[in-house]
């Protein structure tokens, strides 16, 4: 897997907007779902540590801290610069409250989309709960702190990218004794992430981690 660069922005947000917009992994994504969270990911996109494999399968793994914080602090002033910059000329045009709809048509567009999306997950989530039977996991003791994180993966469908991309990505990049957490979007991938090593945190059927020998 290679480092995200400026050009493959679109092509990895759209990839990302399309995942997050399928509820389970035999659902067709929703395209007006996807489009309204388009601009969120975009934003994700261009977070620190982006990797992806020929645009087909994206995954970010960075190293939490400060250097994340100021990365994604920059990323903000960017935006809130790049908005400023269009809202003076269309000030200039006379045309500012047409901005400002806009603005707000593609937030409210943007939140409706979202809470579709995830109510249409919980459906299929509980759908599926009566169709398999709860697994009952032990848990251990509470983890190490996580110094590394991963987050916004996605895959076209019909890629194995747990296994063959992401698992040697992070033993490639974390250092030895690290401890890297994630949040499973649903049993399945935990399933797959425990195959990996991840363990559950205590209390929680999402948050997993690992710790790199």
């Amino acid at each position: 897997m290679t480092r995200r660069r400026l050009r493959d922005v679109p092509a990895l947000a759209w990839l990302m907007a399309r995942e997050f917009a399928r509820p389970g992994r035999e659902v067709r994504s929703g395209p007006w779902l996807a489009a309204g969270m388009l601009p969120v990911f975009v934003m994700a996109s261009m977070d620190a540590g982006v990797y992806h494999w020929d645009r087909l399968a994206v995954v970010t793994v960075h190293r939490t801290g400060l250097r994340l914080w100021v990365h994604r602090f920059g990323l903000v002033v960017a935006l809130v610069a790049a908005l400023s910059i269009l809202y003076f000329i269309a000030d200039s045009n006379g045309i500012s409250a047409y901005f400002w709809g806009l603005v707000g048509v593609l937030l409210g567009f943007v939140a409706i989309a979202f809470v579709a999306a995830h109510r249409a997950a919980v459906r299929h989530a509980r759908t599926k709960a009566h169709e398999t039977p709860v697994v009952v996991r032990v848990e251990g003791p509470e983890g190490p702190r996580a110094t590394w994180d991963i987050s916004m993966a996605a895959a076209t469908p019909g890629m194995d990218a747990i296994h063959t991309l992401y698992g040697p990505l992070v033993r490639d990049l974390v250092p030895s004794g690290c401890t890297v957490d994630l949040i499973a979007r649903n049993p399945y991938l935990a399933d797959e992430y425990e195959l990996e090593g991840f363990l559950f945190r205590p209390g929680s059927k999402r948050k997993m981690y690992l710790t790199l020998p």
